[in-house]
């Protein structure tokens, strides 16, 4: 059930990811740059920020509207976006998962039920960190309290 719930966010994240890259090359596409060799380190810096896509199919075109012999003559860019599989794979491989953290050093005692029913029992005294319960009137918190109590 956590897996499903976590591949759904996976999906989500990756179209949301998806239409802010294709925006962004739009951006990158309708610059002019100098030269051709600029125009791919872009792209390529670009394609370099993305989380689960790529750019492939870079090139750069050279714009023939050139006016006036003195004007140098433009490019821009052209790519292709792709979803990057290896990308996408590590982050199933890696969904799902959750850290179960306790001081048990015998790998006996380290059962899951075990483990589910202490949960259950944190859940049943949580009342008591509630601040409207005065709990922290009653329980002494440094050392000198106590001592001074004692």
């Amino acid at each position: 059930m956590r897996r499903q719930a976590e591949l759904r966010r996976i999906e989500k994240e990756i179209q949301k990811l998806e239409q802010e890259a294709r925006q962004k090359l739009r951006q990158l596409s309708l610059q002019k740059f100098a030269c051709e060799l600029d125009a791919i380190e872009a792209a390529i810096q670009l394609s370099s920020k993305f989380k689960y896509h790529k750019l492939m199919n870079i090139h750069a075109t050279s714009l023939t509207s050139v006016k006036k012999k003195s004007d140098k003559p433009g490019y821009k860019l052209q790519a292709s976006i792709e979803l990057d599989d290896r990308a996408v794979a590590r982050e199933l491989k890696q969904s799902g998962r959750f850290i179960l953290a306790t001081n048990v050093l015998d790998s006996d005692e380290l059962d899951p039920t075990k483990y589910k029913q202490q949960q259950s029992a944190e859940r049943g005294l949580s009342f008591l960190k509630d601040p409207l319960f005065f709990t922290h009137s009653v329980f002494l918190k440094s050392s000198e309290t106590k001592e001074s109590l004692a």
